[in-house]
């Protein structure tokens, strides 16, 4: 019922971004072939009133053909369980987004930095909605207060609260 809850409300999102009806500094959509392209967009998913995440993209383009959005220059705010702090920011050049399902993904260069100040640069991630974690099998680095541990894939919550690095090796700073 959750999921059910968050697709409807993200599809009436959608739909009103479609339509052209947005905030103020929302720009309207253009037609774009097999689809729309729209200045400054945005979606979240949220439950009971508190945020989960926030995206917002400098450009998008709805293809409405497979029902999948292309992100330019964006960045997704993961918010804490009161859903007012956040504890943590991904940003990436490019990337793409299933609305149907909430799950996103990142197309190179990719950046998360925690509210602890953690950072993990890699290339092309992906979120899973349902386990509320991002991973990726690219080359991972994740710079900690006391460490830096770089490898080769990774599982995370984005918080970095949970992290599994495949292939890693540990750098302790001192």
């Amino acid at each position: 019922m959750e999921r059910f809850g968050s697709r409807l409300f993200f599809t009436a999102l959608f739909v009103l971004f479609l339509a052209g009806c947005g905030g103020e500094k929302a720009k309207p959509a253009q037609d774009v072939p097999g689809g729309q392209f729209i200045k400054r967009f945005t979606a979240f998913e949220s439950k009971d009133g508190k945020m989960k995440w926030s995206l917002v993209a400098e450009e998008a383009k709805v293809d409405e053909q497979s029902n999948r959005i292309e992100l330019s220059n964006f960045s997704v705010d993961f918010f804490k369980k009161d859903g007012k702090s956040v504890e943590a920011v991904l940003t990436a050049g490019s990337g793409e987004m299933d609305p149907a399902v909430n799950r996103f993904r990142t197309i190179g260069d990719s950046f998360v930095k925690t509210a602890d100040g953690e950072l993990l640069e890699t290339r092309d991630l992906y979120y899973d909605p349902e386990k509320k974690k991002i991973y990726g099998d690219s080359e991972v680095k994740l710079t900690r207060r006391d460490a830096i541990v770089t490898g080769k894939g990774i599982e995370a919550t984005p918080d970095m609260e949970s992290v599994v690095i495949k292939k890693n090796r540990v750098e302790i700073k001192r």
